[in-house]
């Protein structure tokens, strides 16, 4: 494996032209063959781990993390099941999603969020694993400042904060009313303690109806990343054109944003 920052893959993210039905050699071997990815992202089912090891030794692909959700009051074992199982496998880090409800449907404090940070963590260095909180849609980290008390929390008992940040579970909520008010996160945003937009631009977006642009159009001054639409069956695009004159808008503008399915 090179030096330096390493990329890695899902099973799922495995396509070639379309999204198709690859089984799991298939899966290792295309990503192989690529001669892009550094390694595999996988946490098996039971009754896969040894496929996997063999899928991983065939094609010499590490499988370097592992990626699950958890419910707590119930899946406690089974997070730390996950952390022997990535062990096994050669993986250093167990992304963790955690819902925001436990078992009885009350949500999960901050405080018992660190807790179980604390718990997990001591299990994974005990392993050679390091669990990482993924910010995730849906999961208690869909408000991002939390993320930052939790992390506060478990940093004042001497212990390194680990997360996993999916970058496209933070863009969608840019210029998204509906979606910032999902746990109290639009109050965050509005006293300062959240800044989701780096761009200036976008700011002023805000208040203008979005424009709807061709996929296939583009040029060397754009730049397009994956956004996730949660009702949506396939992601949304977000495209921040850098132009200073859009052809699909008359105003002259340096940035703007345009969504497009």
């Amino acid at each position: 494996m090179r030096a330096g920052l390493q990329i890695g893959t899902v099973g799922s993210g495995v396509v070639n032209h379309d999204p198709g039905d690859y089984d799991l050699d298939t899966q290792f071997r295309m990503v192989k063959e690529s001669g892009v990815f550094d390694y595999f992202e996988k946490t098996p089912a039971p009754g896969e781990i040894d496929r996997y090891l063999q899928a991983r030794d065939r094609y010499q692909l590490p499988v370097r993390a592992g990626s699950f959700y958890y419910v707590l009051g119930r899946d406690e074992p089974l997070l730390r099941w996950h952390l022997r199982v990535a062990k096994e496998l050669g993986s250093i880090v167990q992304n963790v999603q955690i819902q925001t409800n436990d078992i009885d449907g009350a949500r999960v404090t901050d405080e018992r969020l660190a807790e179980t940070y604390l718990w997990a963590a001591e299990l994974g260095e005990q392993l050679g694993v390091a669990p990482c909180f993924e910010v995730h849609v849906n999961m208690w980290s869909e408000n991002f400042a939390r993320v930052v008390r939790v992390g506060e929390l478990v940093e004042a008992r001497g212990v390194k904060f680990n997360i996993t940040l999916d970058h496209s579970h933070v863009i969608f909520k840019i210029d998204n009313p509906a979606e910032q008010e999902i746990q109290g996160l639009r109050a965050e945003i509005d006293s300062g303690a959240v800044e989701l937009d780096p761009y200036d631009a976008l700011r002023s977006a805000q208040s203008r109806p979005g424009v709807r642009c061709d996929r296939n159009r583009s040029s060397r001054n754009d730049r397009s990343v994956a956004v996730l639409d949660r009702n949506a069956q396939t992601p949304r695009c977000l495209r921040i054109c850098r132009k200073r004159k859009c052809q699909y808008q008359d105003q002259q503008i340096p940035k703007t944003v345009f969504g497009h399915i």
